[in-house]
């Protein structure tokens, strides 16, 4: 090749990068004077959040009080992995190898899921035009100082931050469907990573549709303009739900995965039947003002109530007043009352297929005080005195709730310390047994802890989703494995999980005195058996246990009937029953069965 071939293609190359360098330097200051643009509302979001957040939430993420779900999915390459592909939450491992690894780092998480808080704020304000400062600091503490926030924070910290992701994402849709030419199409695949990142957040979407269209109703849009965009938001999420459907599908395919469908928050366990979607429609209506109204508070529950009360309905009457003004055509108005109709449903969306819904479920609800607020702040009449008011009402709501969340961590670092102090009597118990070889003799834990204090003592927060008494443990062969790996830094050998559930569910076992019983540590056929506390069979009615035995008896062909009993038992494969079809594959280990009477102890 000459060299003036070698200079020319050189030179051409030269150009290309140079060109590049002037488009990439021109992109960087265009995106650089938008971000100047949005600096103000931007500090004034991450400020308002940061500082409900801190307040509330602050000790939690500088506190190792891991427990449950959050213990037993410490390390997610160990078993939350799995667990998020088989519960449909396929984008999350991508998020967590991307943003904090799979550690559950308190501090890490809790200053992403304020960042992600921040960020859905400031694009609520751009949403709706919101300026004022006094709006943002009390929207930020809706987002930041509510129950279903306490609750993630408190027992599922592990989710935190990807579910505030979801937050981010699912608010986002909305903003890219009311402001972007074809925005539908671009809030597709937001829907879709929304979904697959925890789908209960779906009810953000729907919700703040529910919101957008009855402002449009409010501005008085033209039918045909007006059925356009309802259609537009309907196919943005049935679009996002099709291409969540195809990611549940493919993504725990290629890992190698099946869906779960044995769990109560099984992702194949969520379809009903028509009737029981009815029913799950009348709970719904039964529930929502409950749940927007009655929580658990560091107040009196009955003057929190109030001041909701009067905030919504002074919201309402605002409402009514503006709508009144803007539509004038009965059509109209049976229209705006059919869609207020149907924001009942679109907050609880998860209780329409599952049968229920908590804390976690319920974020969206928030979102309507943030709607009470807007509205209160637009008033044209009594501004000083209505304001006045909303804002010391909101304040005190705040601060009940920053309170509660206070005393919920701190509960959990006490039990925390009390859990690790009992299991550590456990280990010595074990380990001080004359038949026990550490790492090589097999352990399987039987029954749950007892309630190991006054829930009273600390106000009525227990209702909260994962704050009940016992549930520091969640008497799981995964909560013993991830406790004694990571917490007591000890390789114990536990059976399987097969193994485990025969065991917890063999009635023989309730007689067996529990923990500190000095009979309560005993070899059984090779198996350390340690007993913690009461054991299924122990909690249930009589009744039920002698149609358990009967149904044991005679047990061939009737393993259908034994399901829904055996669903009350712990999270574990069903258990194979002697006489029955096999359910699971048993154990290669015949040993680790247990006969029908326990051994004595030696």
């Amino acid at each position: 090749m000459s060299n003036e071939n070698k200079n020319a293609q050189s030179g051409g190359l030269s150009s290309r990068i140079e060109s590049f360098d002037k488009k990439l330097t021109e992109f960087l200051l265009q995106l650089r004077n938008k971000i100047m643009v949005e600096i103000p509302l931007l500090k004034y979001s991450f400020i308002s959040v940061f500082l409900w957040g801190l307040l509330a939430h602050g000790y939690m993420f500088t506190s190792h009080a891991l427990n449950h779900d959050s213990l037993t999915e410490f390390d997610a390459g160990i078993y939350g992995t799995k667990w998020k592909y088989q519960a449909g939450r396929v984008i999350v491992p991508l998020y967590r190898g991307i943003m904090r690894g799979s550690l559950t780092v308190p501090w890490m998480i809790g200053f992403l899921s304020l960042v992600w808080c921040a960020l859905t704020l400031w694009l609520l304000c751009k949403t709706y035009k919101i300026t004022s400062k006094w709006q943002i600091l009390l929207l930020g503490g809706c987002l930041t100082v509510n129950m279903s926030f306490i609750a993630m924070s408190a027992t599922y910290l592990h989710d935190l931050d990807q579910n505030m992701m979801s937050l981010l994402i699912a608010v986002l849709a909305v903003y890219v469907w009311k402001f972007k030419e074809k925005g539908w199409l671009i809030g597709m695949p937001l829907v879709a990573i929304s979904l697959g990142l925890y789908q209960a957040f779906l009810t953000v979407v729907t919700t703040l549709l529910v919101f957008e269209v009855l402002l449009m109703l409010n501005k008085g849009y033209a039918w045909p303009l007006f059925f356009k965009r309802c259609l537009s938001a309907l196919g943005m999420v049935a679009g996002g739900g099709i291409i969540y459907f195809v990611l549940v599908k493919v993504v725990p395919y290629i890992n190698g995965v099946e869906l779960s469908s044995d769990k109560y928050n099984s992702l194949g366990g969520q379809i009903r039947s028509v009737m029981d979607i009815l029913k799950n429609l009348g709970k719904i209506y039964s529930t929502t003002l409950k749940n927007l109204i009655l929580s658990p508070t560091h107040y009196s529950k009955g003057v929190v109530a109030c001041e909701k009360i009067m905030l919504l309905v002074t919201a309402g009457i605002i409402l009514f007043n503006c709508t009144r003004k803007s539509v004038g055509k009965l059509h109209r108005w049976l229209m705006a009352f059919i869609i207020i109709f149907i924001l009942p449903v679109s907050l609880q969306i998860a209780c329409l297929f599952a049968g229920f819904s908590h804390e976690l479920m319920l974020y969206s609800s928030c979102l309507v005080y943030a709607a009470a607020i807007i509205l209160i702040f637009n008033i044209k009449k009594y501004q000083t005195l209505v304001r006045t008011l909303a804002v010391v009402f909101f304040v005190a709501i705040s601060w009940s709730n920053v309170q509660a969340a206070n005393n919920l961590y701190i509960r959990k670092r006490i039990e925390a310390d009390m859990v690790r102090s009992f299991m550590t009597r456990v280990l010595d118990r074990i380990e001080a047994h004359p038949e026990y070889k550490r790492g090589k003799t097999k352990v399987v834990f039987v029954g749950s802890a007892p309630e190991h204090f006054n829930p009273w003592a600390w106000g009525k927060y227990h209702e909260l989703v994962g704050a009940w008494p016992d549930i520091q443990m969640t008497h799981t062969n995964e909560w013993y494995a991830t406790y004694f790996s990571y917490f007591m830094q000890n390789k114990i050998v536990l059976v399987d999980n097969d193994t485990f559930t025969q065991y917890n569910i063999n009635p023989e076992f309730e007689k067996m005195p529990a923990f500190p019983d000095p009979q309560s540590v005993m070899m059984h056929n090779g198996v350390m058996v340690v007993k913690i506390g009461k054991t299924p069979m122990s909690y249930m009615p009589v009744f039920v246990k002698v149609l358990f035995r009967k149904v044991e008896e005679n047990y061939a062909g009737k393993v259908e009937q034994l399901q829904p009993l055996l669903s009350v038992f712990p999270d574990d494969p069903v258990p194979v029953l002697k006489g029955g079809k096999k359910t699971e594959q048993e154990p290669e280990n015949k040993d680790t069965l247990p006969p029908e009477t326990p051994a004595k102890t030696k």
